[in-house]
């Protein structure tokens, strides 16, 4: 996939650096539904999801081929949260009681991107590297072990897919909006984490990984900072606006 991925850069840039080239800046910020996609808490009657919603703030500095093809390096912080509902039985008195959990971290996203431009629309895709730390786990059950920064993988792999739509600007500043899914494709939970059956302090039959999924709406302002001409004695030079 990543050889695929270089290899369209590659045609891009050498099919389109003849046409004129110029440099954007932009800010964006998202918020949106988070999911930890962990396959045996799906099947876990006792244990379920509740929707939650996490944020995330940044930039990016991207490179245009042309009116179309644009490769962005974006570099976004964010939150992500994990609500769920659970209940735990004592079959000697036949009683149930339930319970509230939380877990969550702190995120920097660093992704290098492939836009394609049209017709007022968007189209972004590309990998990204996370980066993980300030970790949690609350719970309402008074003796639940918590989340120990050693329980999680503090870096992980992911993939973003995103589209949207130009919404105003002028001839050199443009907001969008639009919508962007990043799939983080490692466990979440680390070894020392599994030993500690983490995240729902429940032990499965077979241990499943946890993987994070950010769905959100995500806005960004774009500002064209310079562009590549040709001098006159035939090199190529940065004009800024």
């Amino acid at each position: 996939m990543k050889r695929l991925f270089l290899f369209s850069l590659l045609i891009v840039f050498f099919t389109n650096f003849k046409a004129q080239t110029w440099v954007d800046l932009g800010v964006k910020g998202g918020f949106g539904a988070n999911f930890l996609m962990n396959r045996n808490i799906w099947d876990d009657n006792d244990y379920n999801h509740v929707l939650t919603s996490g944020y995330s703030f940044g930039g990016k500095i991207g490179f245009n081929f042309n009116q179309e093809h644009e490769i962005t390096f974006d570099a976004i912080f964010g939150r992500f949260n994990q609500d769920f509902n659970y209940s735990i039985s004592d079959t000697l008195n036949d009683t149930q009681e339930n319970y509230t959990s939380s877990i969550g971290f702190n995120k920097i996203d660093l992704a290098l991107l492939y836009r394609h431009n049209k017709n007022g629309s968007y189209l972004e895709l590309g990998p990204c590297i996370s980066f993980i730390n300030s970790p949690f786990r609350e719970d309402t059950r008074t003796n639940a072990p918590k989340l120990n920064a050693n329980d999680i993988n503090t870096m992980n792999k992911g993939l973003i897919l995103g589209f949207g739509n130009y919404l105003a600007g002028t001839d050199n500043f443009g907001i969008t909006g639009g919508i962007r899914i990043t799939h983080y494709l490692d466990d979440l939970i680390s070894p020392e984490g599994i030993t500690r059956n983490q995240p729902t302090l429940t032990k499965y039959e077979d241990y499943r990984g946890s993987r994070p999924l950010f769905i959100e709406l995500v806005f960004e302002a774009n500002f064209d900072f310079a562009y590549v001409a040709k001098a006159s004695c035939g090199r190529k030079k940065l004009m800024f606006f």
